[in-house]
């Protein structure tokens, strides 16, 4: 097993820690750049390796990673998700609420919250929201923007997941003190790319 795998098993049992299924888990960031397809993908992909029954939904702008072949791991879009629930403003979360009957677990990667409404309402309709944040950058408006959000929305936030430690070294592979100060915890010591 790869470190990457690792990360993510090591990401997976901590959210299983924090929930029980079945379960809504939407991956979020502050930017597009953070890692949250990685994140959704690698998460989604680690559930169903361990048995899970696993739908990965993904309403993002980014691709979505490949699927292995797990029987354990199907794959949506938001807007298929709409269309099959009526296509109103409620069919989203109607049609999470089906696939939350059918699947243990639900992984929906989202848009940058800041620039997303749809991204917001998917944080709000989760049982959890995992927020990446790539190491090695300087923390900016959208980390404090995006925090504020979820904490002032009343989402259960499960946790940072940091994102690009193969790419920085020594003292840069840190969160953004945004998110040490304001007490999340963090999910996994190192996922890589």
């Amino acid at each position: 097993m790869d470190n990457v795998s690792q990360g993510f098993d090591f990401l997976r049992i901590s959210v299983e820690g924090r929930l029980s299924t079945p379960a809504v888990i939407t991956v979020t960031s502050a930017r597009s750049d953070d890692g949250a397809s990685l994140v959704a993908s690698g998460l989604a992909d680690s559930f169903a390796d361990a048995g899970q029954r696993t739908m990965l939904v993904s309403a993002s702008s980014r691709p979505v990673g490949v699927i292995n072949g797990n029987p354990n791991l199907a794959k949506t879009t938001a807007a298929k998700l709409v269309a099959e629930n009526g296509g109103t403003p409620s069919a989203l979360a109607r049609g999470l609420q089906h696939l939350r009957a059918e699947y243990a677990v639900v992984v929906v990667d989202a848009d940058a919250l800041p620039s997303s409404p749809l991204a917001y309402e998917l944080a709000r309709k989760a049982d959890g929201v995992v927020v990446a944040i790539r190491l090695g950058r300087k923390p900016g408006k959208e980390d404090r923007t995006t925090l504020q959000l979820l904490q002032n929305s009343g989402c259960n936030v499960l946790g940072i997941a940091p994102t690009g430690a193969a790419n920085v070294s020594g003292s840069t592979k840190r969160l953004p003190k945004e998110a040490e100060n304001d007490g999340f915890r963090n999910l996994a010591l190192e996922v890589t790319r």
